[in-house]
């Protein structure tokens, strides 16, 4: 795996450059449409030359109910209020929230109850994409443990940023189409045990709720992640230059729209481009 990321990093630049090829996001805006509505405009350039190096037909992403960030404290995480964010986690999937598990980390790794950890994303990084190691894509504190996703760790301020499912909503992979536009709305919650009022109107929509600090009055609170993926071939083919539209439903500000772009190149790495943010403050902005 380490080897297919390496090439990756060496080949990848040269295919890009040498075939001029431009991908990214040029532009993303948000207009009020009346009521709770707002409309969403994402303007997407993808060189029709990219068809000669996605060799994969899909994308894995992970779909989680949670996404936690917090602190490592006294060298344990505990499954009751895992990692200090107010809800508890049956990390090793026994029925009840009262173990702790040892973390040690070792020539710069993570160890958690004597199990490696590795980051799903990758301190690499190409142009304006992070790289995600498909490898490292499920992991578990214990043989049965729940499977969870370390998509960040920081040895130095004891941190980690983990994905996780529940019983209701078990985390699962799903292979969506390569490329692919990500449209995530998010918004401050109370209330985590029930699926947010707002959604993303004729798509499919994925709910994640996580505790990272996304919003300035967010404090200790916690946000939902409505999110969809929308295909972007058409009959097969990708345009150079497309325009999506979609419109978020029974919403009230503040939000934000979180848009990125998915694709493959190899079945072992999954390449996103840079977050392009729109922050909705009132309804007069847009």
């Amino acid at each position: 795996m380490k080897k297919t990321v390496l090439l990756l990093l060496i080949f990848l630049p040269l295919l890009l450059n040498s075939r001029d090829l431009k991908i990214g996001i040029s532009g993303l805006s948000t207009i009020h449409a009346g009521n709770n509505n707002y409309h969403i405009t994402t303007t997407i350039i993808l060189d029709k030359n990219l068809n000669q190096i996605l060799d994969e037909k899909t994308v894995k992403i992970p779909i989680e109910r949670y996404i936690f960030k917090g602190s490592i404290s006294e060298n344990i995480v505990k499954e009751d209020d895992f990692l200090y964010s107010q809800f508890s986690l049956d990390l090793d999937n026994s029925g009840s929230f009262g173990t702790a598990f040892p973390v040690t980390y070792r020539r710069g790794r993570l160890y958690i109850n004597n199990r490696p950890f590795s980051p799903y994303l990758s301190k690499r990084t190409f142009e304006n994409f992070s790289i995600f190691e498909n490898a490292f894509l499920i992991q578990k504190i214990t043989k049965k443990g729940i499977p969870l996703v370390l998509y960040e760790e920081n040895i130095h301020a004891r941190t980690i940023t983990v994905g996780a499912g529940s019983k209701k909503y078990p985390l699962t992979i799903e292979n969506f189409d390569n490329p692919s536009l990500q449209i995530i709305v998010a918004a401050p919650v109370e209330n985590i045990r029930k699926n947010p009022p707002f959604r993303i109107e004729g798509k499919k929509n994925f709910i994640t709720f996580t505790n990272e600090k996304l919003f300035e009055e967010q404090a200790d609170s916690w946000a939902a992640l409505v999110w969809t993926i929308i295909p972007l071939r058409k009959n097969g083919k990708l345009q150079k230059k497309i325009t999506v539209t979609s419109t978020i439903r029974d919403i009230k500000p503040p939000f934000m729209v979180i848009a990125s772009i998915n694709l493959a190149v190899s079945g072992e790495t999954r390449l996103r481009s840079r977050n392009k943010i729109f922050r909705v403050i009132s309804k007069s902005i847009h």
